[in-house]
This record gives C-alpha cells, structure tokens and sequence, in this order.
C-alpha cells in the first residue's frame, strides 16, 4: 500500500511560516545588535589604550586622559619641589660650579640651576689677543653661554644682578629696558669676580688698565 503524508491545511502552513520567519528575522536582529556591541566594545577598548601620533610626538591615552599631558602635569608638581641653586657670575668659577653641579647624581630630585651674568658670552681672557690678531674665531674665544650650557640643564639668564636679600631668598636682577626679574633661591654660590683695589693711590684709577 502507499503510504501518503496527512495534508496540512493551508492557514497552519501559513503561520507556521510566519512564525519561522519572524523568528529568523529576530534571531538575525539579536546577532546584528550583539555583533554592533561587540565593535562598540572594542572599539572603546582599543581607544582606552591606544597609541596615537602627533607630528614627531607618540604619546598614549589611557580612558580618555593624555599620558603626555598627565606627565607635563605631575612635571610642573614636582618642580613645585624642587630646590632652587644659583650661581652668580660666568667666569671660570661660576660656569663651571654650574656645569659640576649639573653633573651630581642628585637622584629624584634634581634642583633648578641657573646661572646669572650680565655678560651673554663666557670670555676665555688668556687667548684674547689671539682673537685680535686673527688666529682664533670668535667662537673659540667667547663663546654664547647658551651654547656651553647647551644639554647641561643648566638655565642661563643675562642680566646685571641687583640686590641679594638673604631674608627673603630673592635675587633681583636687571635685565635691561629698566626691567628687573626676581630669582628665588635655596642655595646661591657668589662667583662676581673681584674689583681693583687701587690702594689709595692718586691717580691710579685715572691712568691705568685695571
């Protein structure tokens, strides 16, 4: 005998179908929106943590926060702390105090050394009539302060210094156009050099070279 399959009707084939369908649609609905929250996920993930190039500059952001800018931050905090050393006068004493004391391991906290001259050249006397004859450059006599300090961290500021007041720990110094600039200090090291002590004798500052 042939067996045949019982016949559905029409209206429960047709919901049947409807319900399938609906069901397909939702299940594809609910994967495209769990899809969309995993890129939305990663996404925010991968912005949390994610290295980023500005010109020559990489720096990195961290849940929205500039490394480079918590980092120019915490900078500016712990210069708040650091020591403050000047040194007075760029002959050979003052210069090259500043460039030794740049040099000290100091560990986490390395002060701000500045040195002061109303000068913007350390002039090296002993070979200056070379200079005058033409056998040295001038660079090789008086070179510009900011390029011996060049690298060191050392800060240069020209200017004729003014006053010293050892109450306050203020330095004031003149740096031209009738302005002045007032530097705080914790330690300063005198390196101005010295004057000519004409003994008393008359006319001698008139008529002679100091």
């Amino acid at each position: 005998k042939q067996h045949t399959q019982p016949r559905i009707p029409a209206h429960i084939v047709s919901t049947r179908l409807q319900r399938g369908v609906c069901s397909c649609a939702h299940s594809l609905h609910t994967m495209s929106a769990s899809i969309l929250i995993l890129h939305a996920t990663a996404a925010a993930m991968k912005a949390m943590h994610t290295p980023r190039t500005t010109g020559a500059l990489r720096y990195t952001t961290v849940r929205g926060i500039s490394v480079r800018a918590a980092r120019t931050r915490m900078a500016a905090y712990e210069g708040l702390g650091r020591e403050d050393i000047c040194v007075l006068g760029g002959g050979f004493g003052g210069l090259y105090t500043a460039l030794k004391l740049s040099k000290l391991d100091w560990g986490t906290c390395k002060p701000r050394i500045t040195l002061v001259d109303k000068h913007d050249r350390f002039a090296f006397l002993p070979m200056m009539y070379e200079l005058t004859t033409g056998s040295v450059s001038c660079w090789e006599v008086a070179p510009m302060f900011e390029e011996v300090l060049n690298g060191s961290g050392v800060q240069f500021l020209q200017g004729d210094v003014q006053r010293l007041d050892r109450e306050s720990k203020l330095i004031t110094v003149a740096t031209g156009d009738e302005c002045s600039r007032q530097l705080p200090y914790n330690q300063c090291v005198l390196a101005l050099g010295s004057e000519v002590s004409y003994a008393g004798v008359a006319g001698a500052r008139g008529h002679s070279f100091p």
